[in-house]
């Protein structure tokens, strides 16, 4: 059974409205919309008009909607028929080809008419210039008194100028400076190479020429200074006339010895051993000194109490200048103090 388009499910829907097509879709064209799912009813913009654009040589064409688009083309587009073709040039006959005297100087942009023009006409570059009068005046000039000078003679006796090199401006005043002023390159070459330390610091005076030294001893202390060997410092231990140890209360020498601390109970450096007997004593105390007297303190809380005879102990001796041997030391069940007296 043959239907009608408008039976059509996809034709029968114009603009979203179910009608059937009419004359206002006549000249239309169909295209196909695929979210609707329908064809559209759409006009088709043609060429509606295409003339010469007014006071142009551009092609106005105009379409059906009336939108306007513009081609652009020379004059001779617009011509019935071109002009006949050049049959000579300048006289001559046949294929155009340029020729030498076509044109004259004057026809020519910026040309040069060696006939008339000269370098007054041509202008200055910038690093060829023009020679004129004057600075030719002035080569002539030097020129001529290099060679006449009055004592060209004496010159002309130079045979060797040194290697031929020209010093420059700064060279002569190097060397200007180097020969006359010597010692004043010196004088400041020795203050900047001097340097302030603590206690002694450096003032100079270019104008007078002075370098002046300046010792502070307030900034001094007997530690900036080591102690000599044969020269000693008042208050160091090897030159001090008495000298002590404290040992604490042991049953024996070396319980003593054990119990006492280096650098409290006596000094740095000092060796305490106990002797061949073991109730001696051996102190060896490195001063190169001999010992002139020892005494033997018992101490009770802040008190020191002498011990005299074999209380304090048997005897001793010094077997050279740098120990001492107390014999049979004091046994008592208290701290002991023992003073030597150096010579």
């Amino acid at each position: 059974m043959a239907l009608n388009i408008n039976e059509i499910k996809q034709f029968f829907k114009i603009g979203g409205v179910f009608r059937a097509p009419e004359a206002t879709e006549d000249g239309k064209k169909l295209t196909w919309n695929d979210s609707t799912q329908t064809f559209d009813y759409t006009d088709d913009n043609v060429l509606a008009s295409a003339v010469r654009e007014d006071a142009s040589n551009r092609v106005e064409l105009t379409l059906k909607d009336g939108t306007k688009v513009f081609l652009a083309l020379g004059a001779l587009a617009w011509l019935d028929a071109l002009s006949a073709a050049v049959s000579s040039v300048f006289g001559r006959t046949g294929a155009v080809v340029a020729a030498n005297g076509d044109y004259t100087a004057a026809q020519v942009t910026n040309a040069f008419n060696k006939a008339a023009d000269d370098l007054d006409d041509i202008a200055n570059g910038a690093t060829n210039v023009h020679l004129t009068a004057t600075k030719l005046a002035e080569i002539i000039a030097n020129t001529a008194a290099r060679h006449s000078h009055a004592n060209k003679a004496i010159l002309d006796l130079i045979t060797d100028a040194g290697g031929g090199v020209i010093p420059t401006a700064q060279q002569i005043n190097d060397w200007t400076n180097a020969s006359s002023s010597s010692a004043e390159f010196i004088q400041d070459t020795v203050a900047a190479f001097l340097q302030d330390i603590t206690g002694l610091t450096w003032t100079y005076n270019d104008t007078l020429s002075t370098l002046t030294p300046t010792v502070t001893l307030e900034a001094f202390t007997t530690d900036n200074l080591t102690e000599g060997s044969t020269n000693k410092y008042a208050s160091s231990d090897a030159t001090q006339q008495v000298m002590d140890i404290t040992l604490p209360f042991a049953s024996t020498v070396a319980g003593r010895i054990a119990a006492a601390t280096v650098g409290t109970d006596y000094p740095t450096g000092w060796v305490l051993t106990a002797g061949t007997s073991p109730v001696d004593i051996l102190i060896t105390h490195n001063t190169e000194r001999r010992v002139a007297n020892v005494s033997v303190c018992a101490i009770t809380g802040t008190e020191e109490q002498a011990l005299f005879n074999t209380a304090a102990f048997n005897g001793w001796k010094t077997p050279d200048s740098n120990s001492l041997l107390i014999q049979s030391l004091a046994t008592i069940p208290k701290a002991i103090k023992i003073y030597m007296i150096f010579k």
